[in-house]
Formats: C-alpha cells, sequence, structure tokens
C-alpha cells in the first residue's frame, strides 16, 4: 500500500485511483493489501531468477551442442531442435524442447458450417457425446480456440464427405506462428524412470 503525505496527512489510493484517508481503510483491507504485495514482490523475483537461469541453461547448451557438432559432424537433437543431454550416470537429464505456438485462422469457421450440417441431417443418429465432443472443441475461451481439442476431432472414425473435409480444412487452418524453447529437468527415480520437475520455463 503506497502512502502519500498530503498536508500532514497520509492518503493512499483505492482502486479507482481516488485518494483515502489511511485511517479510513479498514484493517482487514490493510491486511490483504500487505499480504499481496508482499507476495508479488517474490513472485515478480522468482520469475526474474528463472529468466537468468534460462538464458543461463540455453547459453550452456548451446555451447555444448556447438562443441559435439565440431568433434562428431553431427547434430544432435531432431529437426525441431528437441535435444536431451543426460549426466554420465544417467541419474539427471536435461530436455530442451521446441514448442510450437499454433494459431487458427478463419477457415475453421467453415469447417464448423459443414460439421453443424453433417449433424443436422443425422439428427436421430447423432449421439449426445459427438454434439458435446463437437461443441467443446469449437468452444471460445479467452478469444481462442483449443487447437488440441480441434484436432481431436479428426480420431473420429466418420467417413461422411462433409466430415472428412471440415477435418481437412481443420488441419490447413491451424499453423504454427512461432516456437518458444522449452527447458526440463528429470530426475531418474528407483524404477529406473526419469522424473520431470514442475518447472515452467516455456513462458519466461
Amino acid at each position: 500500500m503506497k502512502i502519500q503525505n498530503v498536508n500532514g496527512k497520509e492518503y493512499c489510493f483505492n482502486s479507482t485511483g481516488s485518494m483515502v484517508p489511511i485511517e479510513a481503510v479498514k484493517d482487514i483491507d490493510k491486511l490483504r493489501d500487505s499480504v499481496v504485495t508482499k507476495n508479488a514482490e517474490r513472485i515478480r523475483a522468482l520469475e526474474a531468477c528463472m529468466k537468468e537461469v534460462k538464458a543461463q541453461c540455453m547459453s550452456d547448451i548451446q555451447e555444448f551442442l556447438i562443441i559435439a557438432a565440431e568433434q562428431y559432424g553431427v547434430k544432435m537433437g531432431g529437426s525441431k531442435g528437441n535435444v536431451i543431454l543426460t549426466s554420465y550416470d544417467g541419474s539427471v537429464q536435461i530436455v530442451l524442447a521446441q514448442a510450437n505456438n499454433l494459431v487458427i485462422n478463419e477457415g475453421v469457421n467453415l469447417a464448423r458450417e459443414l460439421i453443424d450440417e453433417y449433424l443436422a441431417d443425422i439428427t436421430s443418429e447423432a449421439s449426445p457425446d459427438l454434439r458435446a465432443i463437437v461443441n467443446l472443441a469449437f468452444r471460445v475461451k479467452q478469444g481462442k480456440m483449443d487447437v488440441k481439442r480441434l484436432m481431436e476431432l479428426k480420431q473420429c472414425d466418420i467417413r461422411d464427405e462433409r466430415w472428412l473435409k471440415a477435418m481437412e480444412i481443420i488441419s490447413d487452418s491451424v499453423t504454427v506462428a512461432s516456437t518458444t524453447p522449452c527447458l526440463r529437468l528429470r530426475d531418474r527415480t528407483e524404477d529406473g524412470a526419469y522424473k520431470t520437475h514442475m518447472l515452467e520455463f516455456s513462458t519466461i
């Protein structure tokens, strides 16, 4: 809570930007403000630290890959730049993956029209589950459609020409806008499997 002194009297600002005398602010509001601002500072500090760690890790990995390529004459990782680096004893892995950021163009609206036309023709045969799957796939949330749910429609074994055309349009409507490097740390467990540490580096 930011306090401003005006003519010897202390004020703070509320959410609308209005000045409120500090003595008029309830104790519970002061406590809430303290909890929010204190922990917001902690989270921002952690985010800044993660950005620094990610930059250092990326630099080290790229430097290693250059050295390895020079020594062996090959590139490590797949065509998308994915690579897994494992410690000598196999106890820990660092995974560098490229996550595709997908966008959907206006063609998906035509696909919805074809699907709705197909469903209208088989009203008596269409199961409620299929209609629910379609509605969920085309649901707009925060201004976006879920690409994963749209692509799941392609798993439905439907041979109607309109449905197949709609699936083709959906595939053509999804494009890669950009890629984001993702770092993951894995530790080997007692059963030999690798457990991933739940740290989200892809969005920072």
